[in-house]
């Protein structure tokens, strides 16, 4: 019997092709879950925002160039929104302005709240401040009041029950902020100055509830007599300023 001979080059490439062969029936790599992770979006920060400014028009809050958060009333304070856990260019305009009257920059982190407060500073000029919200309750069978500061020229301030002469929480200075835990129940409020005796600020009688946290915001007038707008941080917001 004879074969038929096949030239040299015929089979070097009758040979590669029979090689190739496996490759390219061979079942193709899943990447679904590269792609997936490619993909993922990070959880985002959450931010509520307090327009504790003396403006008498409502302001826009943008963020990064954009519009998030139209026309706040003065002592308004909305709800939760989602932002990009990112560093972001935070800007506050009055209502309709193309350019803003303040801005802040500042790092959120994903799956964190935040409390963004508009105020007016003492040479009247608009300022931004960003608090950490903690996600710590209060202890068992407590409530908790935390004292946002941004009356720019106020000395340190505290949290009296009324006429007491101990306070529930002291010593919280201009763009800083505090809280403790007290007992439950009805509760009428004092904020004083560090080193004086006379009241600033009376907080008519609230009814704290056990594992409750109670955000006060204490801002300044033109005058600079202080206002304080609250938020029940659990149940909903108090909407207004007390003065």
């Amino acid at each position: 019997m004879r074969f038929k001979a096949f030239p040299a080059a015929g089979l070097v490439l009758a040979l590669a092709i029979l090689a190739a062969l496996p490759m390219a029936c061979a079942p193709r790599p899943d990447n679904t879950a590269d792609k997936a992770a490619a993909t993922e979006t990070k959880e985002p920060a959450l931010v509520r925002f307090v327009n504790a400014t003396v403006y008498t028009q409502p302001v826009d809050v943008y963020v990064d160039e954009t519009k998030v958060l139209p026309e706040v009333s003065r002592d308004r304070v909305t709800d939760y929104s989602e932002w990009d856990a990112d560093r972001h260019k935070i800007e506050l305009r009055v209502a309709g302005a193309a350019a803003p009257a303040a801005s802040n920059s500042e790092s959120l982190n994903a799956q964190e709240r935040y409390t963004v407060v508009g105020f007016t500073k003492a040479d009247g000029t608009p300022g931004i401040a960003v608090f950490n919200d903690s996600d710590a309750r209060p202890d068992a069978g407590k409530a908790r009041i935390r004292l946002i500061h941004v009356a720019d020229g106020a000395a340190e301030l505290g949290v009296y029950p009324s006429g007491a002469k101990d306070s529930l929480l002291d010593g919280v200075n201009y763009s800083d902020e505090s809280s403790a835990d007290v007992d439950p129940g009805p509760r009428a409020l004092e904020i004083r100055k560090q080193g004086e005796k006379v009241v600033a600020l009376k907080i008519p009688e609230l009814s704290l509830e056990a594992g409750k946290i109670y955000t006060i915001v204490i801002a300044a007038d033109q005058d600079r007599k202080l206002r304080a707008i609250q938020v029940d941080d659990t149940g909903g917001v108090q909407q207004g300023a007390i003065r």
